[in-house]
């Protein structure tokens, strides 16, 4: 079992690194192609269900979501160094705090 925190990076989320970008991308490409079919028209309640369902058989293909995001079979190089500039904030020495003085 594989279990991820809440805020890790996109890049280790089979899903949205597999199926998610390209339904996003897909769900564009039909409704949009819908919309040059029908000009004039808008996509309605009762388009959205075929739509979808158009997008996510295409985009629903998760063969390789776990070797694009590193995961299986494993590869330490999935992320490049420029992927951890974000954390160098975090990289500042803390002081020591020291107890108070009593007197």
């Amino acid at each position: 079992m594989i279990v991820f925190s809440s805020h890790c990076s996109h890049k280790l989320q089979p899903l949205d690194v597999a199926i998610f970008q390209s339904l996003k991308w897909n769900y564009d490409k039909e409704v949009n192609g819908w919309l040059k079919k029908h000009p004039g028209r808008i996509v309605t309640e009762a388009e959205i269900a075929e739509r979808f369902q158009n997008a996510y058989s295409r985009a629903a293909t998760v063969g390789n979501a776990f070797s694009k995001t590193g995961i299986h079979p494993f590869n330490a190089d999935i992320f490049c160094d420029d992927d951890f500039i974000a954390a160098d904030v975090t990289d500042i020495p803390m002081a020591c705090a020291r107890p108070a003085a009593d007197g």
